[in-house]
């Protein structure tokens, strides 16, 4: 189980509420949590258990999701007296939707595999001796594709959400002009023609 120790952040603390500890807990986030936005490797986590209040946090900082039919999910934050503090609040109606949210966080309930798969929080369940050769099978999907373009997309997304299409729409199309100029469109070319792949042993980091 990941999270449930997540309001002992708060119990424990004798400055609990303070801006010290407040930017303490700020700190801690952004060094576990916000890196996501500026690694460049597709983030993929795979699941196989409960992932409750922080433990959802970490899930939802990461890119691609797959879990296990047993699997748990929620934010149970508001039944202990507290709220998400690093992310959930920001990331999750980002991933699910707004409507969806509100009600996960503001009742605390649980939800499931097949929840979380309905939601859209996770886009397939896999039997727990098959996850790990999934979540591999995923990310070789992934490395088969141009490195610079898989970069580019990531951030393209990412930069996108609750941005106004007229803000990220010039971005996405000066990313695509500078991509057509580099080494993996040639090879992505050349790939498409004879059947290949457009990988390269290039680092996406």
């Amino acid at each position: 189980m990941c999270g449930p120790a997540l309001p002992n952040i708060a119990m424990t603390t004798a400055d609990a509420g303070t801006p010290a500890h407040g930017g303490r807990l700020r700190h801690t986030n952004d060094c576990v949590t916000s890196g996501g936005y500026t690694i460049n490797t597709p983030i993929i986590t795979a699941i196989n258990g409960d992932y409750i209040a922080g433990g959802h946090e970490l899930a939802e900082f990461c890119d691609i999701r797959i879990t296990v039919p047993h699997a748990r999910f929620g934010h149970q934050e508001i039944k202990w007296g507290l709220m998400p503090g690093a992310g959930g609040c920001s990331r999750l109606p980002r991933i699910v939707g707004l409507g969806r949210v509100m009600e996960l966080i503001l009742t605390g309930r649980l939800y499931d595999a097949d929840g979380a798969l309905r939601i859209g929080f996770v886009p397939k369940i896999v039997e727990p001796r098959g996850l790990m050769d999934e979540a591999l099978a995923i990310a070789g999907r992934i490395a088969c594709n141009g490195p610079l373009a898989v970069r580019a997309a990531k951030q393209a997304i990412l930069r996108g959400v609750g941005r106004p299409l007229t803000d990220n729409i010039p971005f996405e199309t000066e990313t695509f002009s500078y991509l057509s100029k580099s080494e993996d469109w040639t090879r992505g070319q050349q790939a498409f023609l004879t059947g290949g792949k457009a990988g390269a042993p290039r680092s996406m980091t």
